[in-house]
């Protein structure tokens, strides 16, 4: 089983150094956490090119954030 809340974490605190070092601001906002059976390699995969497309497109002095959890209803 594969915790979101971890992964996320570890992908975001990656990619901070590079946001930083382009005057981006990078956050990170799970509100809940999950355990899922998930292919991690793939799951990491999707989620960094999300990132790379987000640090190439957002100017400096901008700001990403990821969100994971419950959203409203």
């Amino acid at each position: 089983p594969l915790s979101i809340r971890e992964l996320l974490t570890d992908i975001v605190d990656l990619y901070t150094i590079s946001a930083e070092d382009s005057g981006v601001v990078m956050k990170l906002d799970v509100t809940e956490d999950r355990t899922m059976m998930i292919d991690q390699q793939r799951l990491t995969q999707a989620i960094a090119n999300l990132l790379d497309n987000a640090l190439t497109y957002t100017p400096q002095a901008g700001s990403i954030t990821g969100r994971w959890g419950a959203g409203e209803k």
